[in-house]
């Protein structure tokens, strides 16, 4: 645009030479310097518009250039916010194991522990028994401690309780409560072993 406003003016400006060195008249000849200075201030006003437009394009390249910047500063904020989510739900999913690890422990010392005092109990009920002789609930008792000690599933334990079912078959009755006495020895300490570690457990 620039450069044919700029052949027109070159092109004008000749024109006028030929004619003030042909004799043209000065109306002709004032005619064309309007024409001339006509295209002259169209030439200033593209240049003025070309100048405003390339300040226009400068300043939305800032502001490209800002959008982008604030946009890289969100990106970053979404990984970093992903990467608390994920730490937050590793976490989660370490406690929920640390908790599930803890019940099952929990459980299993409950359920040793449940054994032993019912160990116990069924000695109270065995002498109570043995003390009016009655043959049937001796029976009956005598079987809940053999499942019973085999639950509670300590090797000692059920070495003494075979030891006393041996004297009470071979009728050796001093033997026969010796062990049964040092059975419930040892299931006492069973028992309190499993109340410490169930103490130091529901401790942790």
């Amino acid at each position: 645009m620039v450069k044919r406003w700029f052949a027109v003016g070159v092109t004008v400006l000749l024109v006028s030479l030929l004619v003030v060195g042909c004799g043209v008249p000065q109306e002709e000849h004032d005619a064309v310097l309007a024409e001339q200075d006509a295209a002259q201030a169209e030439v200033t006003s593209l240049q003025s518009d070309l100048d405003k437009a390339q300040g226009q394009i400068e300043t939305l390249e800032s502001d490209v250039t800002e959008a982008q910047s604030q946009i890289e500063a969100l990106e970053s904020d979404v990984a970093e916010a992903q990467n608390q989510i994920q730490s937050a739900q590793s976490s989660a999913s370490a406690a929920r194991s640390q908790l599930s690890s803890f019940k099952s422990d929990l459980n299993s010392l409950w359920t040793s522990l449940d054994k032993k005092q019912e160990l116990a109990a069924y000695y109270i009920i065995y002498w109570a028994a043995a003390a009016v002789e009655d043959e049937e609930s001796l029976g009956e008792m005598t079987l809940n401690m053999v499942s019973t000690v085999d639950a509670v599933g300590n090797a000692e334990l059920s070495q003494v309780w075979q030891d006393a079912m041996s004297y009470a078959m071979e009728g050796k009755e001093t033997e026969f409560m010796a062990s049964f006495a040092l059975l419930m020895i040892k299931t006492v300490e069973l028992w309190g072993e499993d109340v410490e570690a169930l103490d130091a457990k529901l401790s942790e």
